[in-house]
């Protein structure tokens, strides 16, 4: 049997130092309440692998090292701002946020990452970094921002790629309601993600093709306005849909124009219902619960032209990256409950 990793031999266990400081208060005979919590997360000896040294007959070998801290809040706010004896209303609104700092990988390789190109865009692990930078191509630009073109008059795309943010959301929020009337009930869910940045390689791939709405527009005013220079220094405004689409868009090209922001705000989940007392005792059944439920119904909010919290696979680099996804589903169902 051959292996091409060298034995862990001296594997030493990861650790994960966490301190929390939370309160939890309530006013007004439990209507009013606060949950708060605030925790810092450091853990050490993650297990790196390295290309070992050539002529070792192998290809890597494993090392406990790295420092990643996670710190932030989560809070919740309950309240009952309003309750007869045949009407309430409960709401609840939960806000929670982390921050993600690198601090090191591998101390004696500063320059050493995880993660690499995926066809113009990357998710790169770095000292300094955060878990799930973005990375792509920009356009190749001069010291005035103007785009620099091709002698053939194309879009030139950046040496390199650069970090456009974090598909982590800043801040991640829920608000949720219940109304009750005697025995009827309704319930509405608002989820909201502010801030990261979502991606599409779908947009990349039908400008490319002619294929979308954008293009089409483009085609039909037959230019695009730009900001460009010549590769003789002349500046340019316009130009031609079908040169500049060919130029950014399909696989491997500039991903600029296709980061989007990930902020949404959707109404996750709607409920209609009613409960049922049995008072029979001989019955078997002594309550009973009947209700309508729909989710992900619709955006009260969203820039991206795609759902951002969609992902092209399980993968940690995948994450907010729409490449031909099936759009994401509005469920409505029939829940019945019973209590024996």
């Amino acid at each position: 049997m051959f292996f091409n990793q060298v034995p862990f031999t001296n594997l030493n266990p990861e650790i994960i130092t966490s301190n929390e400081l939370g309160t939890d208060i309530k006013f007004f005979n439990g209507r009013l309440g606060f949950d708060f919590t605030y925790y810092n997360s450091v853990s050490t000896n993650q297990f790196l692998s390295l290309a070992a040294p050539s002529g070792s007959g192998y290809s890597s070998y494993f090392v406990n090292a790295g420092k990643i801290v996670n710190k932030g809040f989560e809070l919740t706010i309950d309240a009952q701002p309003f309750r007869t004896d045949n009407f309430a209303w409960n709401t609840n609104i939960n806000l929670s946020r982390n921050q993600n700092e690198i601090v090191e990988l591998i101390a004696s390789n500063p320059n050493y990452q995880v993660g690499g190109d995926h066809e113009g865009f990357a998710s790169i692990i770095k000292a300094g970094g955060s878990f799930q930078d973005l990375y792509i191509f920009k356009f190749n630009r001069n010291s005035a921002d103007q785009i620099i073109l091709s002698p053939a008059g194309v879009p030139t795309k950046a040496a390199t790629q650069v970090k456009v943010g974090n598909v982590n959301p800043d801040l991640i929020a829920g608000w949720n309601h219940n109304l009750t009337y005697k025995d009827f009930f309704v319930s509405a869910l608002i989820n909201a993600k502010f801030g990261g940045v979502a991606f599409s390689k779908t947009e990349a791939f039908l400008d490319s093709y002619g294929a979308s709405q954008r293009s089409a527009d483009a085609r039909l005013n037959a230019t695009i306005p730009i900001n460009a220079v010549s590769s003789t220094g002349t500046a340019v405004t316009s130009i031609d849909p079908v040169l500049y689409y060919s130029a950014i868009g399909d696989r491997n090209k500039i991903m600029e124009p296709y980061v989007f922001s990930r902020t949404n705000v959707r109404l996750g989940q709607l409920a209609f219902g009613y409960n049922l007392k049995i008072n029979k005792t001989s019955f078997p059944v002594k309550d009973a619960s009947f209700s309508l439920v729909a989710r992900n119904l619709f955006f009260f909010y969203k820039e991206a032209p795609f759902d951002p919290e969609q992902s092209m696979s399980t993968g940690n680099g995948m994450q907010s990256n729409d490449v031909f996804s099936m759009p994401s589903t509005r469920s409505i169902g029939f829940n019945v409950k019973l209590t024996f």
